[in-house]
């Protein structure tokens, strides 16, 4: 990822007039101030880990603490979010889609920190996730799989 410019306060698109052959970071080259990013979800790991204290390895002797890190900050983001939900329901909040993107957008950095911290891939939990869901709802979900849940 070195090379890509300072990203804080900036969105990022990939190139779509880029060919396969480009590297994953000209690729990231364009930035937008304003607009959606599109990139899948190693791609955000990536450029998300850029802002973490912790070194992408693993193996690291900070490792648990990086678990611990994203462990409690998911914990505390999750909760944030919560937050938001319960206040527009039970105190008449006006329901704010923004402040619920931004809760949701510390989740997502928080579970990609923990994926880091594990040695795994974004990529490689969702296709986990889904893998699981198919076994435990083949069909689709019904109310009897979900009570008979493995």
């Amino acid at each position: 990822m070195e090379g890509l410019p300072p990203y804080k306060g900036l969105k990022y698109k990939v190139c779509m007039d880029c060919s396969d052959s480009c590297s994953w970071e000209y690729k990231f080259i364009h930035i937008l101030n304003e607009g959606d990013c599109i990139m899948n979800f190693n791609d955000y790991q990536l450029l998300a880990h850029r802002s973490s204290s912790f070194n992408s390895d693993a193996n690291s002797p900070n490792q648990h603490y990086h678990l611990c890190m994203a462990a409690l900050g998911l914990t505390g983001e999750s909760g944030e979010f919560a937050d938001l939900v319960k206040k527009h329901f039970f105190h008449s909040h006006p329901y704010d889609p923004q402040a619920l993107t931004d809760e949701l957008s510390d989740v997502l950095w928080y579970i990609a920190e923990a994926c880091t911290a594990i040695g795994i891939t974004l990529e490689h939990l969702a296709t986990h996730n889904i893998h699981k869901l198919k076994l435990r709802y083949p069909e689709g979900f019904t109310t009897e799989r979900s009570i008979d849940r493995k």
